[in-house]
């Protein structure tokens, strides 16, 4: 966002005494581009509430998240903890707290920043090789995933791709689903799939391109 865009934004809040919310997702997972600077960085008073989560650094088991605003909304903020719920763990936190504070969290998010995106250039490099032009891969700038859309598939064949793959040992998923609006046959007619890296070496992942391919050239897809 432009920071002209921004400074709107954070005149605006302060015109109408009201909060921003920056939910500043995929930020620690960012490859082959700067990192965006979140909004809270250039709020000079205190109206934007920055929140994140450890779910993809650390692990959703975790079930921490975290916010930072100003400290006039500790007190509230809390309150509104205690009335949500008590299902965060002190043991947890304290040691998360702790992890942070040390610098150990940054440092350790850096090196899963280097794992993630030699895994992710592994994926990419292995649907090039097995597909070239056959395929549109997106969303590949930020993130644990990437989207991959088949030129030469025709979406009433997506079920039975799926399946196959699977039955070869390779997770696959379809776009479609997460789609809002869902896509419809007219707009899409290719399969798309949502293939994610993070837990995955670059060898399985090489593998299981190969896998894919091989469900792909069955004689009746």
């Amino acid at each position: 966002m432009p920071i002209d865009r921004r400074m709107q934004l954070v005149g605006w809040a302060n015109r109408t005494d009201t909060w921003i919310v920056e939910d500043d997702y995929d930020s620690e997972y960012r490859y082959d581009v700067k990192p965006l600077p979140p909004l809270w960085a250039s709020n000079p008073n205190d109206r934007v509430i920055y929140i994140g989560t450890v779910s993809k650094t650390l692990s959703p088991e975790l079930r921490i998240g975290y916010a930072v605003g100003p400290d006039t909304l500790i007190g509230v903020v809390a309150t509104a903890k205690q009335l949500a719920g008590w299902h965060n763990g002190q043991m947890e936190q304290e040691a998360l707290a702790g992890l942070i504070k040390s610098g150990i969290y940054e440092r350790h998010v850096r090196r899963q920043r280097r794992k993630n995106n030699h895994r992710r250039e592994a994926r990419i490099s292995a649907l090039k090789v097995s597909f070239d032009d056959r395929v549109d891969i997106r969303g590949t700038k930020a993130g644990l995933h990437i989207m991959v859309w088949f030129r030469d598939v025709a979406i009433a064949r997506e079920p039975e791709l799926i399946d196959r793959a699977r039955a070869l040992g390779v997770g696959v998923y379809s776009v479609c689903p997460l789609c809002n609006p869902p896509l419809s046959r007219g707009q899409n007619e290719q399969v798309g799939l949502v293939m994610g890296y993070a837990s995955l070496d670059p060898v399985r992942i090489v593998k299981g391109v190969s896998l894919l391919d091989k469900a792909i050239a069955k004689p009746d897809l």
